[in-house]
């Protein structure tokens, strides 16, 4: 902090806010001339100072940052309605039931802030199913039903936008073409890109085509839908989904679990490196029959209707879709059964891919890294022991760290899914990001290249007391995790208490205690 405030002295600045915008006092690196592939770049527009643009009009003395805070007139959204109409349900659980209500595509997220209102009161269990059941009419903005909470129905009759149900919490959605529209609702696209995107449970029924992305990183919801796009349910890792109509291309690219039914497939269509295609079996046909009959009563398709009259040709016509991954979970888990004990023991439930996943590789990838291992952060030590003294309540392996432990180091930051914009090492307004403005995605990425020593000093460009937040922080940087949607977000605080601690072993980093 002090080399700061003496190079901001030095260019004439007392605060940050005068370096914003401040493009005149940069000027590129020497070191560009030294190679052929930078020799000759030209940085001049890039560095012309923004008082300069013919945007600004009052020079010099225009604001270069935040002078008023934005409004977004969330006050005023759709949502505030429906918490008002839906009191009755949030304060006593009375069944709510609101019909015709209008919706335009200017109405975005949907459903965002009455779910908070459950959850805020309810906690995750939310309502009993269909305590809160309102209808809509028109076409819907981005993000319809996005997080939905348990006892929220929300049936629209007309079009959704982008990202329907995204992050579905529970709650169901239920789409159709409106009544007087002339045209078949399984024949024409009644739902946008990214469909279900993240959702984690609950249920959907959509009596015509979704676009592409489709149930991309589906963990838990069931889905019913009359075709899809591109790349339907990629990355998937639990969950159900039924499409009674086409498919595009790639479908399952990437998908781990879950499963899915396909009518009339073209296996050209599907990514055969991560799906085999199955027979329906008797216990699939008795499940998807009591689905799709729930899908025709709710959504009024015709499609639907016609697939249930002769449902032993529509049997015929399906196929099943299961992760290789999966299978391989499976039957490995089913070996290690069989080999542990030979007297008989009760049969654990088989756990889902994402529990099997190992958390620590001797050669970690990292660009499937998130999808590919589980966190596993530094632990405590035994609570017995530290009752007893005064050391550290994270178990340490000392100034010597094996193999065993760098590979697990660079297993957890092989997880970070580089999001572009990371929310991890910067304050957010909703709450989580780094208070200190720590380079999170910086040291991460050093560590598990192995260079320990520049993550130490990218560490301590921000923070000066790392050997203290490592290990007392609440980590409000893992909160804002975007990994930490749908699983458990990266190991950061364990990763920055590893970094210090190997400065310290490393001798790079010297105890000074007060004299």
């Amino acid at each position: 902090a002090e080399d700061t405030r003496e190079i901001m002295a030095s260019l004439g600045c007392r605060n940050f806010k005068e370096l914003i915008g401040r493009t005149d006092l940069l000027r590129p690196s020497a070191r560009l001339k030294d190679h052929w592939k930078t020799a000759d770049l030209d940085f001049t527009d890039l560095l012309k100072p923004a008082w300069t643009l013919q945007s600004v009009t009052s020079g010099k003395d225009s604001p270069m940052f935040c002078c008023v805070p934005q409004d977004h007139e969330l006050a005023h959204v759709l949502d505030r309605q429906l918490v008002l109409r839906a009191g009755p349900a949030l304060e006593n659980k009375t069944k709510v039931v609101l019909k015709d209500v209008a919706i335009k595509n200017v109405d975005r997220s949907v459903g965002g802030i009455l779910s908070f209102e459950v959850t805020r009161r309810f906690g995750a269990a939310g309502l009993p199913d269909n305590t809160v059941h309102i209808k809509f009419k028109g076409p819907s903005g981005q993000s319809f039903g996005n997080w939905l909470a348990p006892g929220i129905t929300f049936e629209l009759e007309g079009d959704a936008n982008d990202y329907i149900g995204k992050g579905l919490s529970g709650g169901h959605l239920i789409v159709y073409k409106p009544g007087m529209a002339p045209f078949k609702g399984h024949e024409a696209i009644l739902a946008g890109n990214a469909a279900l995107y993240g959702a984690t449970s609950g249920k959907s029924f959509m009596a015509g085509i979704a676009a592409e992305r489709f149930a991309v990183r589906n963990s838990g919801a069931t889905a019913v839908v009359e075709g899809v796009g591109d790349h339907g349910c990629e990355y998937m890792t639990r969950g159900l989904v039924v499409i009674l109509g086409k498919t595009g291309a790639n479908f399952g690219a990437g998908m781990s679990g879950g499963l899915a039914f396909l009518l009339d497939i073209d296996e050209r269509d599907c990514n055969m490196e991560s799906i085999l295609l199955l027979p329906v079996e008797e216990e699939d046909a008795k499940m998807l029959h009591e689905l799709i009959s729930e899908h025709a009563a709710l959504t009024g398709s015709e499609n639907a209707k016609d697939l249930l009259v002769d449902w032993k040709k529509t049997v015929s016509r399906l196929t099943k879709i299961f992760p290789k991954e999966y299978k391989k979970a499976l039957e490995s888990n089913t070996i290690k059964q069989k080999e542990a004990k030979p007297e008989p023991v009760a049969i654990a439930p088989t756990k889902d891919l994402e529990d099997l996943r190992p958390s620590s590789v001797p050669a970690p990838k990292k660009h499937r890294g998130f999808h590919e291992y589980s966190r596993k952060s530094t632990p405590y030590r035994p609570d017995k022991d530290r009752t007893m003294d005064w050391e550290e309540i994270y178990a340490s392996q000392g100034s010597t760290k094996s193999e065993q432990w760098h590979s697990w180091m660079k297993t957890q930051t092989a997880r970070c899914m580089d999001c572009g914009t990371p929310t991890c090492h910067s304050p957010n307004q909703g709450g989580g990001g780094c208070p200190l403005g720590n380079r999170i995605p910086t040291w991460n990425q050093l560590v598990h290249e192995g260079d320990w020593k520049r993550a130490l000093e990218r560490l301590l460009d921000t923070n000066n007391f790392p050997e203290f937040t490592g290990t007392t922080c609440p980590a409000p940087c893992e909160e804002a995790c975007v990994l930490g949607i749908n699983e458990d977000p990266v190991a950061i605080k364990s990763v920055e208490l590893a970094i210090i601690e190997m400065g310290f072993s490393k001798g790079w980093i010297k105890p000074q205690p007060p004299q």
